[in-house]
């Protein structure tokens, strides 16, 4: 007997659920507010379909511009994908790591695991992420790997932020600030909007409230506020994202 063919794939990936509207992105962390908007990139979302549904988190090649460790499904969001991102492309959010695990003096904290050609991936719930090399397992302690270039300060961050993890420490406060992660979280509101084809009106709307949207809106500088959150939105959408990913947490 034949087997039933898979639902389609609807034409964009759902938004975080209902009744969250743009409060529900400004709650995300920060890698996750990239996955967002990165699941949301049709010339992402197009590539990963043509690699065939193999599940999230497969070991499919993708393009590296993406910034990608592993290929992760579109449709699921930043709460349930398997994102893993380059360490080359967030060394604020990814620790390497060389040794033995079980010769740490501090144990490591657990996650969401993935292995792959580079090593064994581990992901925590605050989005940090550690990396140990397949040629460190087994030799030595654990140790921290750091390179010494221009980027040497945001790896220091990455690696403050996980000492704070094991050690029990309260979380460094966020490199961005409410205001930033509000615009950014109404931005991705927008996009949704834009992407399903709605008015700038009808953004609005969804945003501020339609009580907010008076008859003067042709003039109104909230539609010029909407506009920019779409623009911004759709900016984040074709690669903004890698920028805010160098942020950290």
């Amino acid at each position: 007997m034949a087997a039933a063919s898979s639902p389609p794939r609807p034409a964009r990936p759902p938004a975080s659920g209902p009744g969250g509207g743009w409060r529900a992105f400004a709650r995300l962390t920060v890698p996750a507010l990239a996955w967002e908007f990165l699941r949301r990139n049709p010339d992402y979302r197009t590539e990963y379909d043509a690699g065939g549904d193999l599940g999230d988190g497969d070991d499919r090649a993708l393009d590296r511009r993406w910034g990608l460790e592993f290929a992760a499904d579109p449709l699921l969001p930043a709460e349930q994908a398997s994102v893993f991102w380059r360490a080359d492309i967030a060394p604020a959010l990814v620790v390497d790591l060389a040794g033995d695990r079980t010769k740490s003096a501090l144990a490591t904290p657990s996650g969401m695991t993935r292995e792959g050609e580079s090593g064994v991936h581990v992901r925590l719930p605050s989005g940090l992420q550690m990396r140990l090399g397949r040629g460190g397992e087994g030799g030595g302690p654990l140790a921290v790997l750091l390179t010494f270039d221009g980027e040497l300060g945001l790896r220091l961050r990455a690696v403050d932020a996980l000492e704070r993890t094991v050690s029990g420490r309260p979380a460094a406060s966020s490199q961005l600030t409410p205001l930033q992660r509000q615009r950014l979280a109404r931005s991705l509101c927008a996009l949704d909007g834009a992407l399903e084809g709605r008015s700038y009106r009808g953004i609005a709307e969804t945003i501020f409230g339609a009580e907010a949207v008076d008859e003067g809106w042709r003039t109104s500088s909230l539609r010029d506020v909407t506009i920019r959150l779409a623009r911004t939105g759709r900016a984040m959408m074709r690669g903004g994202y890698l920028a805010l990913l160098r942020r950290g947490l």
